[in-house]
């Protein structure tokens, strides 16, 4: 099977709700990767434009993780194989249709610990 590409908005969009609540509990702040916003307004959205961002951890502020395109892509198709979603297709790509702070938490836990740790 074909992996599946992710269209661009649907990353900004899915990595905003989790900077906007969903890893809140154990992610205290997220930075850029060294000031380059790769012509994003939102930090959200330097990932979808290839940059890569920190998330800052709760615990341990001292500590991050890294965050780019491909391991939140790869993120997302693990959650929709362990969680489910509903894969919409275009002709740029494909989306998850009606995700919510939980889905876009697991995401980005996939994408940076390989499971879900937390929550």
């Amino acid at each position: 099977m074909a992996q599946k590409k992710f269209r661009k908005e649907f990353i900004g969009d899915l990595l905003a709700t989790a900077f906007e609540g969903g890893i809140n509990y154990w992610c205290s702040g997220v930075k850029i990767k060294n000031d380059d916003w790769f012509g994003a307004e939102f930090a959200s959205d330097v990932v979808a434009n290839g940059g890569v961002v920190e998330l800052v951890d709760a615990e341990e502020p001292g500590k991050t993780y890294e965050l780019d395109f491909a391991m939140i892509c790869d993120g997302v198709r693990q959650t929709i194989a362990e969680i489910d979603g509903e894969i919409t297709y275009h002709n740029d790509g494909c989306e998850v249709e009606d995700y919510d702070a939980d889905f876009a938490d697991a995401a980005v836990q996939y994408a940076v610990f390989g499971e879900v740790i937390y929550g």
